[in-house]
């Protein structure tokens, strides 16, 4: 994909690709059906980011909207707890994919119930606790 080629340019021009650069390819991988590379470049960014790394809840839903693709639920578990060690709020969308994720790939129905229950928990925090 002409995405990745773009990024291996940047690294051999001696620019490290931060997440500004990485999440539109991201994007663009997700939706012409890329998930493994984008689930790559993902993991490359966390693994060598250059420059300011914004690490938000857009970048990592890119990443969880792959693994709910793929029925990766192990992946999907580990962004999760990526986002809550780097203080990354998770989204409504965030809890979805998550379980889209551990549906798809038959993940265990503990941790199903259980992210059933902090979105719900997420979702009425917003709503009533969170003022505007």
């Amino acid at each position: 994909a002409l995405c990745l080629m773009t990024l291996a340019l940047m690294r051999e021009a001696g620019v490290l690709p931060n997440s500004y650069h990485c999440l539109p390819a991201m994007q663009c991988l997700v939706k012409n059906g890329a998930d493994d590379e984008a689930i790559y470049v993902f993991d490359t960014l966390q693994k060598d980011a250059g420059g300011p790394v914004a690490f938000d809840p857009i970048i990592y839903n890119t990443a969880l909207q792959a693994c709910a693709n793929k029925g990766d639920w192990t992946k999907a578990d580990a962004l999760l707890g990526d986002m809550s060690l780097k203080d990354v709020e998770p989204e409504v969308r965030t809890f979805r994919l998550a379980i889209q994720a551990l549906q798809k790939g038959s993940g265990p129905n503990w941790r199903i119930l259980g992210l059933w229950r902090q979105y719900l928990w997420h979702a009425i925090k917003r709503v009533f606790l969170v003022p505007p």
